[in-house]
């Protein structure tokens, strides 16, 4: 549909999961839209509504601009220019992903991974098969791109699960509920999953810890056959620690070594942990220091014996679109199919990291942990009637949108 002289489409992604609930009029608009030719104009739309409503003219036009522009602030209308745009720097990554003759592609082109097999945590997501805990926000670090650092994500979780506290809830599935409450909800919808992610915050601060201790061995002994494993930045991984998190049922660990600077210490904890669990990995956001970190440091962390990278493209949310600083380092953005947003530069640091992996034969599997891939496994979930991250602001319900993406772009030139 054409409207202020630019071309718009439905976005299907976040006409489907983003919170859209029209009114009769906007149900109708959407229908207009999505049935009628590119070319069709808003004269035509208020032409449509007319034949509907016994409304005057001007209260028509002034209803249908205001939900036509909320809907592109939103991102549930998109330029198509803008889609192009996206599909281009996803097409430049698979012809680098081309020249590596190494590299596994899978599942529509959607999965790429250097060696196999993954952990088996990676194979349930890859599945749609996994569950995420989150036991709470607080965390012993201030990461300029987490996503729960800032916007109505923080105002979603309870803002007691601060740094020095326990776990006051359990969000899962977009939401909050008590140890005894997840226990049950969990039990309905048991057969969807056959793992379990426990996240934060960081988990494994110290009260914190202790209160998701009993949760993860019920989950264990309930569940036995389920895989476990826990995301960390490592500063509390302690031999103790991680052994603690073994006894009750933890097999996986995955360190975020951005985090913390591509410290030696967590680093060494890293190895310790390798001794420990029987998958131990580093998952981090590709920025462009993670990069330089990882480029200083693989060889130390090769050395720790760990199982798999997982290098995850950067997803921007409303704090670090808001607080440009850091993310004007990262450069130009793109959008992916109307739902998340990233540096252009992200995924290509992934590649520059495979390419050198594969020629040098680094002994780990990593894995391009994409927007590609995770438009994938949501797809998956959404069929099977389960969208483990529904109301996650944080990521792909942001409250920027893609004429604020236009912007920043055009400051960075």
């Amino acid at each position: 549909m054409i409207y202020n002289a630019k071309p718009y489409a439905m976005s299907p992604y976040k006409f489907r999961h983003g919170n859209f609930q029209p009114n009769a009029v906007g149900n109708d608009i959407v229908a207009f839209i999505t049935t009628s030719p590119t070319n069709s104009t808003f004269e035509g739309l208020i032409k449509n509504l007319a034949s509907m409503y016994d409304v005057d003219i001007q209260t028509l036009e002034a209803d249908a601009r205001a939900f036509l522009d909320d809907c592109i602030h939103r991102d549930i209308l998109i330029n198509p220019d803008v889609k192009r745009e996206g599909e281009a720097v996803v097409e430049e990554i698979h012809k680098i992903q081309e020249s590596i003759p190494e590299l596994t592609i899978d599942k529509f082109g959607y999965l790429a991974t250097l060696g196999k097999p993954w952990t088996p945590g990676c194979q349930s997501c890859s599945r749609g098969k996994w569950a995420v805990f989150n036991v709470g926000i607080g965390c012993n670090l201030d990461c300029w791109y987490c996503p729960y650092t800032g916007g109505l994500e923080k105002e979603q979780l309870d803002q007691t699960q601060g740094t020095q506290g326990g776990i006051e809830h359990i969000s899962f599935m977009g939401l909050r509920f008590s140890f005894q409450e997840l226990k049950l909800q969990f039990d309905l919808i048991a057969d969807k999953f056959d793992a379990f992610a426990w996240i934060g915050g960081e988990p494994m601060m110290p009260q914190v810890l202790d209160d998701a201790l009993p949760m993860i061995k019920y989950f264990h002994e309930t569940y036995p056959d389920y895989h476990q494993w826990m995301y960390t930045n490592g500063s509390y991984a302690t031999t103790e620690n991680m052994q603690r998190l073994y006894d009750v049922g933890i097999r996986e660990l995955r360190f975020n070594l951005s985090a913390v600077g591509f410290s030696r210490k967590v680093i060494a904890r890293m190895k310790e942990a390798k001794k420990i669990f029987p998958y131990v990995c580093m998952e981090i956001p590709m920025t462009k220091k993670s990069y330089e970190g990882l480029m200083t440091h693989y060889k130390e962390i090769l050395d720790t014996g760990l199982d798999q990278m997982n290098l995850a493209e950067f997803m921007v949310g409303d704090t670090q679109i808001n607080n440009g600083d850091e993310l004007e380092e990262e450069g130009k953005l793109y959008n992916f199919k109307g739902f998340i947003c990233s540096p252009v530069s992200s995924r290509q640091y992934t590649y520059k990291v495979i390419k050198q992996a594969a020629e040098e034969k680094w002994p780990v599997v990593i894995n391009d942990c994409s927007n590609e891939y995770k438009y994938y496994k949501l797809s998956i979930q959404e069929n099977k009637g389960v969208n483990i991250f529904q109301g996650r602001v944080g990521y792909w319900n942001n409250h920027y949108s893609l004429e604020d993406i236009e912007k920043f772009n055009e400051k960075m030139g």
